[in-house]
């Protein structure tokens, strides 16, 4: 199975990237981290609808292949004000040209998204709705989310609940 993990936090071994390890141990899959990566947002040019390729020219083009080969995509995403990163949402409008192009993409693919926040971060719903919609563009399906939500109170590395939600979604999807 090929696994593409998109890492929206820009904190190195922080709580996002600890939930990532969890996951990736033994899955071999690729990560990517918007964060250190030059990815500019989509401006709506419409230029992808024309040409099929989108005309920003920045380390995104280098990530489209691997969307379109992924069978399962991961989005992992510290949460602020309730949704997904800035810098995640970029990466996340640059999948326009998928969907202004429906027939680059041809397999359904699955999605899980990957949660971390603490203090009063507990609704989810905001940052689900945004990997959703986004999703769409490149026939995947959110099938889970998994989300850890005590930061402030200790390490995700820590929780065992974490760890079997983990084990239990790669049981049934891997």
């Amino acid at each position: 199975m090929n696994i593409l993990i998109v890492n929206g936090s820009a904190k190195r071994g922080g709580e996002c990237e600890k939930l990532i390890d969890i996951f990736n141990e033994g899955t071999g899959a690729s990560v990517i981290s918007v964060f250190f990566e030059n990815i500019s947002p989509c401006v709506d040019c419409g230029c992808c609808e024309k040409t099929g390729e989108c005309v920003i020219k920045d380390d995104m083009t280098k990530y489209y292949s691997a969307l379109r080969d992924a069978d399962l995509i991961v989005l992992a995403s510290p949460i602020y004000f309730s949704s997904l990163t800035g810098i995640m949402m970029n990466f996340l409008s640059r999948l326009q040209v998928f969907y202004l192009n429906g027939d680059i993409i041809k397999n359904e693919k699955k999605a899980l998204l990957l949660l971390t926040g603490g203090g009063s971060t507990k609704k989810l719903d905001i940052a689900e709705r945004q990997a959703k919609i986004a999703l769409t563009a490149v026939k995947g399906r959110l099938i889970e989310t998994i989300a850890f939500t005590e930061t402030d109170k200790m390490s995700v590395a820590d929780s065992e609940e974490v760890r079997e939600k983990i084990r239990s979604f790669k049981e049934k999807y891997l």
